[in-house]
């Protein structure tokens, strides 16, 4: 949510046209006055959450935990963290996110520099995003109870990345039509939507996993380590985010994009390198990705057949 208000923020009040940018996002007093707003909306955010939640978790715990030494601690991590199951799915968690990186932080140049966007396409772009959030919402529990989590990820993986490539391979074959009209870039919308829809399940369903990593480690170990696992999770997302920047840096570099070039004086072969980049690195990404979701050792037989010991172990020591 706090990333779509961004989004509509930048589009529609900072990165605008005026008398000496006739490009928005080549405008540089607007991302200054953009991380400033996002920078103040972070400290809202996290003082109101902190706020709210104090009264129910600035407590003592019912039952005071063991002293656990350092020498323990780094133990019980190694132990967690060799969970078979934890490993393939950091793997195919880590290679998701740097696609996502990928296309994130390309994603302004794409608009800007291969489809040709309009003001008003970028303002109707925050909207398209939040309306596959809400398609996604509603599709990932059908879908992964169809296919399962392991299944379902992996699908989805390629699927987004064969919709959202498609558009490109298109323009570069010269089937596409005429970019900046509004039949080309309505035409992106719905293949952007698709793909985000499935982008958002792989997310999803990527973050249900860690819940059936927990019962097989406490199966193995006897411990219940959530907040290892999480805390693993989301470390591997930042280290995955910022080689995704790193990659999209180099292909921007790769392709000779100059810094605040208007769209207008770029030349032809600078965005079909760009393109060509992108092609193969998303497409490359997906199928690793996907390659690790397919040998995801745990189904929904197997995590019931885990609850089930569980709550019988947990029957006979009450």
């Amino acid at each position: 949510a706090g990333g779509l208000l961004m989004l509509f923020l930048a589009f529609g009040v900072f990165l605008v046209p005026d008398e000496g940018h006739a490009v928005g996002q080549l405008n540089p007093e607007g991302y200054w006055a953009y991380g400033l707003t996002g920078g103040a909306l972070i400290a809202v955010a996290v003082l109101f959450s902190a706020a709210m939640q104090h009264k129910r978790v600035a407590r003592w715990p019912d039952k005071k935990p063991d002293i656990v030494t350092p020498r323990e601690a780094l133990h019980e991590i190694r132990e967690s963290f060799r969970n078979r199951a934890f490993l393939i799915l950091m793997g195919a968690a880590a290679t998701a996110l740097v696609a996502q990186g990928v296309i994130f932080s390309l994603s302004n140049y794409f608009y800007l520099y291969v489809w040709k966007f309009s003001q008003t396409a970028f303002n109707i772009y925050p909207l398209l995003l939040f309306a596959s959030v809400i398609g996604a919402f509603l599709l990932v529990g059908p879908v992964t109870k169809r296919f399962e989590k392991p299944r379902s990820a992996s699908a989805c993986m390629v699927f987004s990345a064969v919709v959202l490539i498609t558009p490109f391979i298109l323009r570069l074959a010269g089937f596409w039509p005429e970019v900046g009209t509004t039949v080309s870039t309505g035409l992106f919308f719905v293949f952007m939507f698709i793909a985000n829809v499935a982008s958002v399940i792989v997310m999803i369903t990527g973050s249900s996993m860690i819940a059936d990593v927990v019962e097989d480690s406490e199966v193995q170990t006897g411990r219940r380590s959530e907040g290892l696992f999480y805390a693993g999770y989301f470390f591997a997302q930042k280290c995955a985010t910022g080689l995704g920047l790193f990659i999209s840096g180099l292909i921007i570099s790769w392709a000779g994009l100059s810094e605040k070039t208007n769209p207008a004086d770029v030349l032809p072969q600078v965005v079909d390198r760009l393109t060509e980049a992108y092609i193969v690195i998303a497409l490359l990404l997906a199928l690793v990705a996907t390659a690790f979701f397919r040998r995801f050792p745990i189904g929904r037989d197997d995590h019931a057949r885990r609850i089930g010991t569980l709550a019988a172990e947990s029957g006979k020591t009450s």
